[in-house]
């Protein structure tokens, strides 16, 4: 079955931009850790899981029935983090500010919410609340050990015009995605 996630797409110059910042920060990282490559850069709005291919339609007709029927969202991306988490730490990402990810947040919201509505199985982690990041940085399996301290202040902005649901394979070097449709936010 396919992995699949809905994200808002980054464009092109943030993204470029924020994977140089990536590369400058991977000598200080642990040996071993993968920079995302700039063209998938992308903040995920909904992380689905191996869905079957026969769900594949209705998702798609529920996301851009909900992206569609809302305002594009702001997004303002402010700083660097160690996620998921500060206790053993996974990845590097950049951070949205609270006003951007609550907007997302409530999109993500409707999206789960129309989903288990229609019966579509999924993956949800519950009690969990939408954290809005972007991965630059994937770290080794295992203990990371000490981190650097993160200083990196960001200035980011953009308006999401549009939703995507991308499939997600899993390779040897890293993830691969695909964009298998698009969805506009409203009026757009």
């Amino acid at each position: 079955m396919p992995r699949l996630f809905i994200s808002i797409p980054i464009p092109q110059n943030i993204r470029w931009t924020l994977a140089a910042i990536a590369e400058e920060d991977l000598p200080r990282l642990p040996l071993g850790s993968r920079v995302t490559p700039s063209g998938q850069i992308h903040l995920t709005l909904l992380f689905l899981g191996e869905v079957a291919e026969k769900y594949q339609a209705r998702i798609i007709e529920i996301a851009r029935g909900v992206v569609g029927a809302l305002p594009a969202p702001q997004i303002i991306i402010d700083r660097l983090s160690y996620g998921p988490g500060p206790v053993n730490p996974r990845m590097l990402w950049a951070v949205i500010k609270p006003e951007s990810e609550q907007a997302l947040g409530v999109i993500s919201v409707a999206l789960v919410k129309k989903l288990e509505n229609e019966g579509i199985p999924f993956f949800i982690e519950t009690g969990r609340a939408f954290r809005g990041h972007v991965t630059l940085v994937r770290f080794p399996e295992g203990g990371v050990g000490t981190l650097p301290e993160l200083d990196d202040r960001l200035d980011f902005k953009f308006v999401a015009v549009r939703a995507e649901l991308v499939r997600s394979t899993l390779l040897g070097g890293g993830p691969v995605y695909e964009i298998v449709d698009s969805f506009g936010f409203l009026g757009r």
